[in-house]
């Protein structure tokens, strides 16, 4: 049952990160280009594993919000890792830099397509120009959130603060970070934004609703006398 549940959160996780990156990019014409197709979006990721728990929940329920704060932790975990990875890997990076932790990346990897692609480059280069390594940042952010939210996680705080305290800080990291992104094309719902700030300013904004909220909850709570037996 355990290894049936892990491959419905991988399928999902996948569905959303595929179906993400071609929200912003585009849709494959044929059917092959559906799994053929190189990109993944973090965004998406996250939309397909919410929504596995969500459906887990509708099946049988269990106090989600308790359930979310916990796994917190563990996402800010998974963004050092999986950011280590794409680093590794030469996924697209970040724009051209002249600062000296800038990091060139070899022939065939996705930064050096790019940049031939967008003609910064000859084809012949060896090595792609010195870019923001934008994966370790995001890996560093991670790192740094993870002892913050596990701080939160050990106070007496709300049900479901600690996770989207999680995701108004990831909002603000990525849509502040975003204009040193290479990979920030395709679609833009507002003019002025890219794809993914746009969807930082949504989760970000609920996280903020949902966080006053439950800080007013809290405080009339407190307020309210007590009721008679």
């Amino acid at each position: 049952r355990r290894l049936l549940q892990d491959g419905v959160y991988r399928i999902f996780t996948l569905i959303g990160c595929k179906f993400f990156f071609f929200l912003q990019f585009g849709f494959p014409t044929t059917l092959p280009g559906w799994w053929r197709t190189a990109g993944l979006a973090l965004y998406g990721g996250l939309f397909g594993l919410l929504s596995t728990w969500g459906i887990y929940y509708l099946i049988r329920p269990f106090p989600a919000l308790r359930f979310l704060d916990c796994v917190a932790p563990s996402l800010a975990l998974g963004l050092v890792l999986g950011r280590m990875g794409c680093f590794l890997a030469g996924c697209n990076g970040g724009i051209p830099t002249d600062l000296s932790w800038g990091v060139s990346f070899p022939k065939g990897s996705a930064v050096h397509r790019h940049q031939i692609a967008a003609e910064l480059i000859p084809e012949w280069y060896r090595w792609s120009e010195a870019v923001h390594p934008t994966r370790l940042y995001e890996s560093l952010f991670g790192l740094l959130a993870l002892p913050l939210l596990l701080v939160l996680w050990r106070q007496r705080l709300p049900e479901g603060t600690v996770f989207f305290a999680g995701m108004l800080w990831y909002a603000v990291y990525r849509f502040a970070t975003e204009p040193i992104r290479s990979d920030t094309g395709g679609l833009h719902p507002i003019a002025g934004l890219t794809f993914s700030q746009t969807v930082s300013v949504v989760l970000g904004l609920a996280a903020v609703l949902w966080l006053l909220a439950s800080w007013y909850r809290e405080r009339v709570g407190r307020l309210s006398p007590p009721v008679a037996g």
